[in-house]
């Protein structure tokens, strides 16, 4: 949720190995809880390059807060398996300047990369100097950051890693 929110939305997708994610998929709609912090520091930065969010599964919910808060010009390379896993898509497409939806299973021929976003990032994004917000799987943001730092040398980085 936007930091001017009074309510807090929570994206949690429920895994194998549950922690959390098991506790909130049994909770009904509405439920309320204590929550301490906020403890991160992945913010929005104002600054004069271009904003390159790139996010997987539910490690985009940062920028549908910051798109939800205004931020618009914003690139978004969203990574998923197939189009049904696309989250905030519609949010997504009417507050970014570009949407670029990266399918890393086969995906019939529906409109985007067909790859990993990190294989957008490495192939097609235009060299430049530009302001990246990376969130996901540790995996990803440590292939993101090796092309980021060859390619992009001049760029800023800002990350919000899962284990």
């Amino acid at each position: 949720s936007p930091s001017n929110e009074t309510t807090i939305k929570i994206c949690v997708k429920k895994v194998d190995q549950p922690r959390l994610s098991d506790h909130f998929s049994r909770c009904p709609e509405g439920e309320t809880f204590k929550i301490e912090g906020p403890f991160g520091h992945f913010l929005h930065q104002t600054a004069n390059a271009l904003d390159i969010f790139i996010g997987t599964g539910t490690g985009v919910a940062p920028f549908a807060a910051f798109a939800c808060a205004g931020v618009k010009n914003f690139t978004l390379l969203q990574g998923a398996r197939s189009p049904d896993e696309l989250i905030y898509r519609e949010l997504f497409e009417s507050s970014s300047s570009e949407f670029i939806p990266c399918f890393s299973q086969s995906s019939d021929g529906a409109p985007g990369y067909h790859g990993r976003v990190t294989d957008y990032l490495n192939e097609k994004l235009i060299p430049g100097t530009y302001q990246f917000y990376l969130s996901g799987q540790r995996e990803m943001i440590l292939d993101a950051l090796d092309i980021i730092d060859e390619k992009f040398t001049d760029s800023k980085v800002f990350t919000e890693r899962f284990t």
